[in-house]
């Protein structure tokens, strides 16, 4: 009877099983990484994941979008590595079926059907395992380039020191993939407005006709790699692309009546903020960084008063559409251009876990209330994608929010082995560089 209660006792202080039953974070990613086993939100035949998958709230029959874009790609690369490294659990997925997938899908996207290197958007799944431009997908996005890319470094960072044969070849994959697409940074960049162009259209050999010109969105992570993957080339993209993108502030006034001053996002919506912290410890980089704290803790602030069960970001709705859900007091174009306000009135799972990037006890506060009070968030293949204040939920699971959420709650891990790539190229200067411009105007 000792020894019983011996292991009761030990079983009750054990991490993430606490007697209020507090999930941690590793456990949250653990339930959502469910979403990219083999046959749910991945292609069994192909290995490539599905934008997006539909579960059946009664029935949990599940139904599949046959088509990708590369950021997904690169999100599942980076949580493929994190199974590897036995960081995340992928449902019959071993380590060593990981490393393999990883070399699969590196091979895909050598095959796939590229611009000056740089990927379509989007792609659809043939059954042979092939990407092929969708239809009307002859467009080159900046924005899902800089993602794989980001993704990419991050793989053969986290391999680099590694002597054995199938991850040297990784590596390998990984430098000639990022290689090839120097000409297509190059192209996008305009000399005469010194910014990116936000993508390309081949059909019409034209751009698409905007820039990346915001610092506080997810986009400047291409803008970044523009910078560092052409620093050494015969036409290097200049620090000039990054410094000339503003970044504006805005004022939210918590609950307390304290005013917060935090950056604003096009939309006010959180991953515009925080998707690049997956990828780049940007606290480290960046001199001021409660302009991106505060932004969460408003966030959390009116999620708080409006009784929303997570934070807002673009996400999919509980009628399967799709909004850019934000806070309109740190909405640039609400605040500063005077459009419509952003819906306000869903949350997503993944917004709650972009802030453990940079609040980790609000973060989990957060996902734990969540996951108590309603329940009906979680399918068998992780969280539905949208909920509102009365607990209803769509029936979409986005593989692009599933990773973000993943890779999020995963810590800084996917972050270090993208610096581990940049220190063993000499770029971690080029990078202090580039974030000296993230500033408001």
């Amino acid at each position: 009877m000792k020894a019983l209660l011996v292991i009761i006792l030990c079983l009750l202080l054990l991490p993430g099983l606490c007697c209020a039953g507090e999930l941690s974070a590793l456990d949250i990613a653990n339930r959502n990484a469910r979403f990219f086993a083999d046959g749910v939100g991945v292609d069994a035949d192909t290995g490539i994941p599905f934008d997006t998958i539909f579960v059946d709230k009664t029935t949990r029959a599940i139904k599949q979008d046959r088509y990708v874009n590369t950021t997904e790609i690169g999100e599942y690369l980076s949580i493929l590595v994190l199974c590897e490294r036995g960081i995340i659990t992928i449902p019959n997925m071993s380590p060593q079926q990981a490393l393999r997938r990883i070399n699969s899908l590196l091979n895909c996207l050598w095959d796939a059907p590229n611009w000056k290197g740089l990927f379509y958007w989007p792609y659809n799944i043939s059954a042979d395992g092939a990407l092929v431009p969708g239809e009307g997908g002859k467009v080159v996005p900046a924005v899902d380039n800089g993602n794989l890319s980001f993704a990419l470094a991050g793989v053969a960072g986290a391999y680099l020191n590694d002597k054995s044969f199938s991850k040297s070849v990784i590596c390998e994959k990984v430098e000639l993939l990022l290689a090839r697409q120097i000409p297509g940074w190059q192209a996008l960049f305009d000399p005469k407005r010194q910014l990116l162009r936000a993508g390309w259209n081949p059909v019409n050999n034209a751009d698409l006709g905007y820039y990346i010109d915001r610092k506080a969105n997810e986009s400047r992570l291409s803008v970044i790699w523009a910078i560092i993957a052409t620093k050494d080339s015969s036409a290097p993209v200049p620090l000039a692309a990054m410094e000339n993108m503003p970044l504006f502030t805005g004022e939210y006034t918590l609950a307390n009546g304290k005013k917060l001053t935090a950056e604003l996002t096009w939309d006010g919506t959180i991953f515009q903020a925080l998707l690049p912290a997956i990828y780049i410890n940007e606290s480290k980089y960046i001199s001021d960084y409660s302009l991106i704290s505060n932004f969460v803790a408003a966030q959390a602030d009116f999620a708080n008063r409006h009784g929303l069960p997570a934070l807002l970001s673009a996400s999919s709705t509980i009628d399967d559409g799709y909004a850019s859900f934000g806070l309109k007091e740190l909405s640039e174009s609400y605040v500063k251009f005077g459009n419509a306000a952003p819906p306000d009135d869903c949350g997503t799972p993944h917004a709650s876990a972009l802030a453990y990037l940079v609040n980790p006890k609000l973060s989990l506060q957060l996902l734990n209330d969540l996951y108590r009070k309603y329940p009906q968030i979680e399918t068998p293949y992780g969280w539905y994608d949208a909920i509102n204040a009365k607990g209803e939920t769509g029936s979409k699971l986005l593989s692009l929010d599933q990773g973000m959420l993943v890779l999020a709650l995963s810590g800084n891990d996917t972050a270090n082995w993208v610096e581990n790539y940049l220190n063993s190229k000499q770029l971690l200067p080029t990078l202090q560089a580039i974030y000296k411009s993230y500033r408001p105007q």
